[in-house]
């Protein structure tokens, strides 16, 4: 092999590996320093080199194991999870091409010879520099948050990678061929795409409605629970306030009414089932509450509710609001000892829910606050069930509905409380 043929691939490769290494970098908005590329995978690059060397004549051979180098090089560089280097190499790789695509049309139509390795260069030049522009200037990283934040387009990623194999590697072999199919390649892809976002939308529908399903058959018959105890309780004072009206014939002076009145009234302070639970708009939360009510109950642990509004009105279904709270319940609850008392307020302002719970807690770090939505985190025991998972879960539902979060330190009756508010 020509040695000058076979240093201008070298280069060819090269410089398309930072031009991925730079989208990849644009995609994660994260600034590091590009010589790193260099210094660090230079094993990889003499890798790369020796397979290209050896399998020279298999294009189609070069062209996946040089994808899967490359793979390798972005989940190093990037120091992210193997999935989330995955999506990263799919965005990037096609991102790379498509800007390639669109440089060398131009470069089919004006140049007899657009396969000569010293145009491919120029071209790849010209597209390093279109890369650099778009990783300083253009916010590229919010289409890599929302494929991260999204399974169905997340599912799209591997359709996309799956599909465009067979062009890439036409488009490695021979790019006069690549530029003719590529309208009809680009419109099949784009079927698949839409069959598959049909497809994967109706699946995705399917779970949601099995999901609101599921916490309405756990959560009305707690409702229906708590209507027949507010009617138990309903008529046993109607009993005992015809007693009391009794007392007015049966005791004949002021001192003996009023010690018989002070007996019943004694009798009759035992706990009232929350039956203002029954007025929120949101039965699915009526059933929710009542039964984080009487889980509390249970464990001696007392819960003061502010309604501020019961009708609640937010984009959030239902029962995903049961989820929110839920982890907040179970989180203060947990945090919780016998007789402490936790503070609950529930609001709804200009179609935003509002939530907020305290409970006995620690004072708030720097640390705390930034550890405590990460996966895994937690200031439990080791041997909690789901350990460091609810916090996080509950900023990435927050996050998929714009929603917010606050945590802060309150002083209430001589104890330090920690607060988490919500709203969304």
């Amino acid at each position: 092999m020509n040695l000058n043929i076979f240093i201008q691939t070298i280069l060819n490769f090269s410089i398309e590996l930072v031009i991925i290494c730079i989208i990849a970098f644009a995609f994660l908005q994260s600034k590091h320093d590009l010589s790193f590329i260099r210094l660090s995978l230079s094993s990889i690059f003499l890798l790369s080199n020796i397979i290209l060397e050896t399998y020279l004549n298999n294009h189609i051979l070069f062209t996946l194991i040089s994808m899967f180098n490359i793979f390798l090089i972005i989940l190093i560089i990037t120091r992210e999870s193997l999935a989330h280097s995955f999506y990263l190499f799919v965005l990037s790789y096609c991102s790379a091409l498509i800007i390639q695509l669109l440089i060398a049309i131009p470069f089919n139509y004006f140049l007899k010879s657009p396969n000569n390795n010293i145009y491919m260069i120029l071209g790849n030049i010209i597209t390093l520099i279109i890369a650099f522009i778009v990783y300083k200037f253009v916010p590229v990283h919010y289409i890599y948050n929302f494929i991260l934040s999204n399974t169905l387009y997340r599912l799209i990623m591997y359709n996309i990678l799956i599909m465009s194999l067979f062009f890439i590697c036409l488009y490695r072999i021979n790019l006069s061929d690549a530029l003719i199919l590529f309208p009809v390649v680009t419109i099949y892809i784009s079927l698949i795409i839409i069959i598959n976002i049909i497809y994967i939308s109706t699946k995705l529908r399917a779970q949601t409605q099995s999901d609101i399903i599921q916490a309405y058959n756990e959560y009305l018959p707690v409702i229906e629970q708590l209507i027949t105890e507010v009617r138990e309780r309903q008529h046993q004072y109607d009993n005992d306030l015809s007693a009391l009206n009794c007392l007015l014939v049966t005791c004949n002076d002021y001192d003996s009414l009023s010690a018989e009145l002070k007996k019943n009234i004694k009798s009759l302070s035992i706990d009232m089932a929350p039956s203002f639970l029954l007025s929120f708009n949101l039965k699915l939360m009526s059933g929710f509450l009542y039964s984080e009510y009487a889980k509390a109950t249970n464990q001696n642990i007392q819960l003061s509710f502010d309604i501020k509004n019961y009708n609640i009105h937010t984009i959030v279904p239902e029962y995903v609001l049961t989820q929110l709270i839920g982890i907040l319940f179970d989180n203060a609850i947990e945090a919780s000892t016998c007789n402490d008392k936790i503070f609950l307020e529930i609001n709804s302002v200009n179609n935003r829910f509002i939530f907020s719970i305290a409970n006995p807690g620690i004072n708030i770090t720097p640390d705390f606050l930034s550890d405590i939505f990460k996966n895994g985190y937690s200031s439990k025991d080791e041997s909690s069930k789901n350990r460091g998972i609810g916090l996080y879960m509950l900023k990435k539902t927050l996050d998929k509905y714009h929603g917010k979060i606050y945590v802060s330190n309150e002083i209430i009756n001589s104890k330090t409380y920690i607060r988490f508010k919500i709203e969304v």
